[in-house]
């Protein structure tokens, strides 16, 4: 009974941290991308692309693109927040 009680609660804590791991590595990537654009507020184009970013297939987090409402909301955020027109 003890064993599986500590399995369950290995469980929710693995599961707890993901969401806040993810949201990390979507941050420094969004960072990566800002510097390797030449942006000079990079913190502030993170944090709307961490906001925005979903993972592919391949596990690298993208901005959503396109005509969609995710895209465009994405793109005014930016634009209203950093300054920076994509």
């Amino acid at each position: 009974m003890k064993r599986s009680a500590l399995l369950a609660a290995m469980a929710v804590s693995l599961l707890a941290t993901a969401p806040a791991e993810a949201a990390k590595s979507a941050y420094k990537t969004g960072i990566a991308s800002a510097k390797k654009r030449g942006f000079s507020n990079a913190e502030c184009y993170a944090s709307v692309f961490a906001t925005y970013a979903a993972q592919n297939r391949n596990g690298k987090f993208r901005a959503p693109a396109g005509a969609g409402r995710a895209a465009i909301g994405y793109r005014n955020e930016q634009m209203s927040k950093c300054g920076i027109s994509i």
